[in-house]
């Protein structure tokens, strides 16, 4: 279950573990669409109980777990690329999804979405 949002791709859950959503990159506070991107994933993720997909490497270089994040049956990582709340962000060997999260920022890029207005 999904106890903080802590900024557009990094998550805790109920375990104490924080997650970092593979293959995006969201803006830190104080840049463009950070508000946005953060409210975004508070909206799909607060409170609810969420399934993680592992991909190569386990964590990060500050001990977060890297994860593919998914809730209501969504992929939460290529969902913040789609509607231009991320960049995507090639994250070490983790690439299993890095050719449709490419297609999804070029959707983003054609719709506007937030990153790309």
């Amino acid at each position: 279950t999904v106890t903080s949002i802590i900024d557009g791709d990094t998550i805790e859950i109920n375990t104490g573990e924080t997650i970092r959503l593979i293959g995006i990159n969201a803006p830190d506070e104080g840049e463009k669409c950070y508000a946005e991107s953060k409210t975004y994933l508070r909206s799909f993720l607060s409170g609810k109980k969420v399934t993680l997909e592992k991909d190569i490497e386990d964590k990060d270089q500050k001990g977060r777990l890297l994860r593919y994040v998914y809730a209501n049956r969504m992929q939460l990582n290529y969902g913040m690329i789609f509607f231009g709340f991320a960049y995507k962000h090639q994250s070490g060997k983790n690439t299993k999804y890095s050719s449709l999260f490419e297609k999804a920022e070029n959707e983003a890029k054609e719709s506007n979405g937030c990153l790309w207005k």
